[in-house]
C-alpha cells in the first residue's frame, strides 16, 4: 500500500485511529476532497495500492484512492464530503454557451 504520509508518527498524524471516509478512482477528486477537509482543519491522509505519479491509470482495482481521517473527525468529515457532493450549479449560474 502506498501512502502519502508514510510515517504515521504522532508528529504527522494528529488524532485517533485513521478511519476511511472516502474512496475514489480519480486523483484530482481525491486531492480536491483532501483540500476541502484540510481547509476545515481536518487532518487527512491519502492511500493507494499504486504510486499514481508512476502508474497514472486504474486497472483491476489498483487505482482506488482512499482518504482517511482521525476517528473522532469522521462525522464532521463525512458531513462535509456529503454537502460537497450534493452541491449543484443552478442554471442561472452557468456560463453562457458560446455560439
Amino acid at each position: 500500500m502506498v501512502e502519502e504520509n508514510n510515517n504515521r508518527s504522532d508528529s504527522v498524524w494528529h488524532g485517533g485511529t485513521p478511519t476511511l471516509v472516502f474512496k475514489t478512482w480519480e486523483r484530482t477528486e481525491a486531492e480536491l476532497i483532501k483540500g476541502l477537509l484540510e481547509g476545515e482543519g481536518i487532518t487527512c491522509m491519502l492511500s493507494s495500492d499504486i504510486t499514481h505519479s508512476i502508474y497514472p491509470f486504474t486497472m483491476d482495482g489498483l487505482g482506488e484512492i482512499r482518504i482517511y481521517v482521525p476517528e473522532e473527525k469522521f462525522p464532521e468529515a463525512s458531513e462535509l464530503i456529503e454537502a460537497y457532493s450534493k452541491e449543484t450549479i443552478e442554471p442561472e449560474d452557468r456560463l453562457p454557451e458560446s455560439g
